[in-house]
């Protein structure tokens, strides 16, 4: 099932659970794995963490949740995310939760200010996905001595995808003005003023955060590597075809929003952002940067992403990104049998809508959730450290020989 076809089972089983008054419903799930003792990464890191979330801006504010390294001892109590979606719904609230997961991070707590200033992360999730759904990941990463910053992008999901194309163009605006907000967050005065290090930064993403990471980190678009990719899609049959659908035929629509002519062609501006010093993609999506846009690519680059992913298609963006990105140090991990959802939250309360109507939210028969969440976490936390901190034993982590975990493949150079 594609992620359009689950959205649509979605929006019609919310309709009704409204109406009939039983949203929302949640049910328990269990979930564990073993995780191999190669993935040693994936262990929480020295640092308890806290979570605040802020609103910088004015005219435009920009909602923000912050992990970072505390010095306030767990308290036993934990945290509750919501995995959650955008939709676009007449009515005031349209945000949706999907399931929801505890995590280890307290509301508020004291920083630890003897070991910084840390490295900057900012995580950037899926399209139309709420921040907390990669609370999951971002308190792991922060853990490990990081600030993780994850904005709320303003964008909804509805059946017809209408707001991708446009978000194609204002996430780097939106990403640009962040750096500029935050730089300002960081100097004397505000309460994270020195606590982190914006010279030393990584754009972590989710899908079209993916997306988000790569222009950020030099990616360029250029629409005709993917109209060359559409037309081969749908020569085959390819079930990931729905995405030259929902894109292609906005593309002038795009140039103009860019400030281009609408008839451009070739190689999109650089929006690459100089704060970026690597750039984590999961799932992300490279199908409309073709080789021509992804050589432009010179930062550290770590992707990963499902080869069964029907919606951020495995050799439409995450191996071509390891391909033909120009990056001395790069690295690929494919989730074997994954499809595209695998990234977002823990699923331990599920609501029925998921359970009932769109199962790929939640559910993958790839790989168990927890492992992937284990992979996931070892290979970003030990590629930020070895970029951000160079640490030599994540290096070396990073160059790692995995063959010994059969689920999934792994490629990298210049480790």
């Amino acid at each position: 099932m594609t992620l359009k076809k689950a959205l649509q089972a979605l929006l019609i089983l919310f309709v009704l659970l409204i109406a009939i008054g039983l949203w929302p419903f949640w049910m328990d799930t269990a979930q564990g794995a073993t995780t191999p003792v190669e993935l040693s990464y994936s262990q929480p890191g020295p640092y308890p963490v806290g979570i605040r979330t802020l609103v910088l801006g004015e005219e435009a504010p920009y909602a923000l949740t912050v992990w970072y390294p505390s010095s306030a001892a767990a308290s036993g109590e934990d945290y509750l995310y919501e995995y959650a979606i955008k939709l676009s719904l007449p009515s005031e609230n349209s945000t949706v939760g999907l399931a929801a997961f505890a995590g280890a991070a307290q509301f508020d707590a004291a920083f630890e200010d003897a070991d910084g200033p840390y490295p900057l992360i900012v995580l950037s999730p899926g399209f139309a996905l709420g921040a907390s759904t990669h609370g999951w990941l971002a308190e792991h990463i922060a853990s490990y001595g990081f600030v993780v910053v994850a904005p709320e992008h303003r964008e909804h999901l509805n059946n017809a995808f209408t707001e991708l194309s446009q978000a194609t163009v204002v996430r780097p605006q939106y990403i640009a003005s962040l750096f500029t907000l935050l730089a300002e967050l960081a100097e004397p005065g505000p309460e994270f003023a020195g606590f982190y290090d914006l010279d030393n930064a990584a754009l972590v993403g989710h899908s079209y955060g993916g997306y988000t990471a790569l222009v950020s980190g030099g990616a360029r678009l250029y629409p005709a590597a993917f109209e060359q990719t559409c037309a081969t899609a749908r020569a085959t049959e390819d079930p990931s075809a729905w995405l030259c659908d929902v894109l292609l035929p906005y593309v002038p629509d795009m140039a103009e929003l860019a400030g281009l002519p609408r008839d451009f062609e070739g190689l999109w501006p650089d929006w690459r952002q100089p704060e970026v010093d690597a750039i984590v993609a999961l799932a992300g999506d490279a199908f409309m940067m073709g080789a021509e846009g992804l050589q432009s690519i010179q930062v550290p680059v770590l992707a990963i992403g499902g080869t069964e992913d029907k919606d951020s298609p495995y050799l439409w963006s995450t191996s071509p990104t390891y391909e033909f990105a120009s990056s001395e140090h790069k690295a690929r991990v494919g989730l074997l049998g994954v499809g595209h959802m695998i990234f977002a939250g823990p699923c331990e309360r599920v609501s029925l809508l998921v359970n009932v109507a769109a199962g790929e939210f939640c559910n993958d028969p790839g790989l168990e959730r927890q492992l992937a969440h284990d992979v996931t976490s070892h290979f970003t936390t030990a590629f930020l450290l070895a970029e951000l901190q160079q640490d030599a034993q994540a290096a070396s982590a990073m160059g790692g020989d995995y063959r010994a975990i059969e689920q999934i493949s792994y490629d990298a150079s210049g480790y």
